[in-house]
């Protein structure tokens, strides 16, 4: 079991934070569909 992290994003308006916050979440979603296929989930639980 990995240890759950918090992060936090500070920054000026429009200079990235929510493109980042995505790109992070995109990228761990599609690490976890592989897994989802074999397990037979349609959709994560974080995307109900």
């Amino acid at each position: 079991s990995k240890p759950h992290v918090n992060v936090g994003t500070i920054g000026h308006v429009e200079h990235g934070k929510t493109t980042l916050t995505a790109a992070i979440t995109k990228r761990e979603k599609l690490k976890l569909l592989p897994l989802m296929k074999l397990i037979k989930l349609s959709k994560p639980m974080f995307l109900l």
